[in-house]
């Protein structure tokens, strides 16, 4: 193989893999069309933070809003067990329950879900 080819072939390998990694970073995955995101206020209506989740189908008519942010989640919510908090999408609350401890997740109903997103629950 000849010195130019080499190099037209590295260039081609170089180009590709940054088109690749572009996608990745700026291509919404499969998942994205999933996020819902939600505020979560505390029972006297204080913001306790913006947060982005996925409802995945559970057992018994319920949906596991998967949070994406966890760590942020379960540090906001460790202090908080047995309080009330309430979920709200675009300003309309669709769930309050109470903080069982630190979560990762919330079990709701999913009839509570906001209409668009009672279809997109994913296995």
């Amino acid at each position: 193989m000849s010195t130019s080819t080499k190099i037209f072939v590295g260039v081609l390998i170089v180009i590709v893999m940054g088109l690749t990694s572009l996608w990745g970073v700026y291509a919404p995955t499969f998942s994205e069309a999933y996020v819902l995101p939600v505020q979560m206020t505390d029972a006297s209506g204080t913001m306790l933070g913006n947060f982005q989740c996925r409802p995945v189908a559970a057992e018994n008519g319920k949906t596991l809003l998967v949070f994406r942010d966890r760590d942020f989640l379960r540090q906001t919510t460790a202090g908080m067990v047995h309080s009330r908090i309430i979920l709200s999408y675009k300003g309309v609350p669709f769930f309050e329950g109470t903080v069982p401890g630190p979560m990762e997740a919330i079990e709701i109903p999913t009839a509570s879900l906001p209409a668009a997103y009672r279809s997109l629950t994913q296995n």
